[in-house]
């Protein structure tokens, strides 16, 4: 394409100083800024950095303090206590040991039955189980996005570069026109025609401009890059190849399949949990009372040993309402995990649908739509250079051009994103191991 006119440079360079600076304050400490040009691998190394990623560990440093929580025997108490005090003759002399009060110290411990601190332990576990696997999840699907938001912004720079090829040689067929004009060589209505397709070609630039603006924001909030981060993509569109075939056996290997089962089964175990509150718990204790002898006269006092061992009976409730409660969060565990699995499914079925056809609309528009169309504008252009067609049709191929590079493009990121769906939704997910506690 002929080169664009140096005059209309400055209002593209003036438009994308003022949308870098408008949003400058949005990321002013978003963290720290990326590379000039930024790959795909390179995105992906930021993928820490996704706050909605930090904000998944949170949960799962919470699900181990959880374990912690439910291993926790409970306290022993200590009361202290005087009473029998005689308002009538006061304390009596003597020292301390000595005085007319009725001293108790008591110890008493709570001893659990029934299993309940293995049942919260066990309860506890699938949490971690079903938090790390939540934190996977997440990190799939922020993987997913950062692709996706990659794509857009690969797509968004080549629709800037396609609009800026029109414009430029709008711009430099007008420039020919308007000599022309001059010399009386060319129709005044020619003239404006071309003036108007120059005017929408700008149009479009700006409008790529805003566009890839708001593409890079995206992809520099997932990556966590600052307001400095003027970066540029590197690196081609994917190539289709040789196409998967579904495996149903993945769709229950993800992470959040994972999560689901671990849930379920945390919900039985505080079914368990619910039912054992019917085994009664205990409290056994022990005291040490003194009491001094009466008066007239102080004695040595008697120190007593007492023992007490305290039942809760269940008169009213055998918690009832909680079995019922965690009953209902089983069923509705098991229902969530069979839903998820279905989601699995369908999310396979469907990533493999859309492979299929973005591959194969890609692979049509590289390997015969975009030369055909290709070949045919420059035809066009050459013949319209030598005066052997109208204006109308030079303008009708160029938009067909721009339309068609437009379309490829788009199809392009479109097997792109898929391509990305489909290894997000096959991702096989491996627990980590953990020390148990």
């Amino acid at each position: 394409m002929p080169e664009c006119c140096p005059n209309r440079l400055l209002p593209r360079l003036v438009i994308a100083l003022l949308v870098g600076f408008s949003s400058a304050p949005a990321f002013a400490a978003a963290g720290d800024g990326c590379a000039s040009v930024l790959s795909l691998n390179d995105a992906e190394a930021r993928l820490p950095n996704d706050p909605d990623l930090r904000l998944a560990r949170h949960a799962v440093d919470g699900a181990v303090a959880d374990l912690t929580s439910a291993g926790e025997r409970p306290n022993p108490s200590l009361n202290l206590s005087s009473s029998a005090y005689d308002v009538r003759h006061g304390l009596g002399p003597g020292n301390a040991w000595d005085k007319q009060v009725d001293s108790v110290i008591q110890f008493e411990q709570p001893i659990e039955r029934g299993g309940k601190r293995g049942l919260r332990q066990a309860a506890a576990r699938q949490g971690i189980v079903a938090a790390d696997a939540d934190f996977a999840d997440q990190k799939r699907q922020a993987l997913l996005a950062l692709r996706q938001a990659f794509y857009d912004l690969q797509l968004a720079e080549q629709k800037l570069a396609i609009d800026r090829d029109i414009a430029d040689a709008q711009a430099a067929t007008q420039h020919a026109a308007e000599q022309r004009l001059h010399a009386g060589d060319i129709a005044a209505a020619d003239v404006a025609r071309l003036r108007v397709e120059t005017s929408k070609a700008d149009n479009d630039v700006r409008q790529a401009e805003t566009d890839l603006a708001a593409a890079r924001i995206a992809l520099a909030y997932l990556i966590g890059c600052g307001a400095d981060a003027a970066f540029s993509i590197s690196g081609d569109w994917p190539v289709p190849g040789e196409l998967p075939a579904p495996d149903d056996a993945n769709s229950t290997q993800r992470a959040d399949v994972a999560a689901a089962r671990a849930r379920a089964a945390q919900a039985h175990s505080s079914l368990d949990l619910a039912k054992a509150q019917r085994t009664r718990d205990i409290s056994v204790g022990v005291q040490v009372e003194h009491y001094p002898g009466g008066p007239p006269a102080p004695s040595d006092g008697d120190v007593l040993l007492g023992f007490d061992v305290s039942v809760p009976l269940h008169l009213f409730h055998a918690y009832q309402g909680e079995i019922a409660r965690a009953s209902s969060d089983a069923a509705a565990g098991e229902d969530a995990l069979a839903q998820t699995q279905a989601q699995a499914a369908a999310d396979l079925a469907r990533a493999h649908s859309d492979l299929l056809a973005s591959a194969a609309r890609a692979r049509n528009f590289h390997d015969s739509i975009l030369p055909q169309a290709q070949t045919a504008a420059d035809a066009i252009e050459y013949a319209y250079a030598r005066g052997a067609l109208p204006l109308l049709d030079l303008l009708d191929a160029r938009r067909t051009l721009h339309s068609t590079r437009i379309d490829a493009a788009t199809a392009q990121s479109a097997y792109a994103k898929a391509l990305a769906a489909w290894r997000a939704v096959t991702e096989r997910y491996d627990a980590p191991t953990r020390p148990q506690e």
